[in-house]
């Protein structure tokens, strides 16, 4: 009985990945991006609190030139990152390569 219950889940797992593909590619990304557009603190604050809304964030840092933002991709995607800057105003994300 119990080797039925251990082949079961063993056979569970694969399938499962099968099931929800999202589940097996889900990974969480740090990005750095050039911030374009915030004239003052409270631009800034714009910015963080629509990135924040976004589903998938886990951590977000935004300085008047510079967003560094952590995420799961499976949730989330670069284009929705800068749609919703773009939303928040006159902003635009460029990719920072270091």
């Amino acid at each position: 009985m119990k080797a039925l219950k251990f082949a079961a889940v063993v056979l569970a797992i694969p399938f499962a990945t099968l099931l929800y593909p999202t589940v097996a590619r889900a990974k969480t990304v740090s990005e750095s991006w050039y911030l374009e557009g915030p004239r003052s603190g409270a631009d800034v604050k714009r910015v963080e609190i629509a990135l924040r809304r976004l589903p998938g964030v886990s951590s977000l840092e935004v300085s008047q030139a510079t967003v560094d933002v952590r995420f799961d991709n499976a949730k989330l995607s670069d284009a929705q990152l800068k749609a919703a800057v773009a939303h928040a105003g006159d902003f635009r994300l460029t990719r920072r390569v270091d």
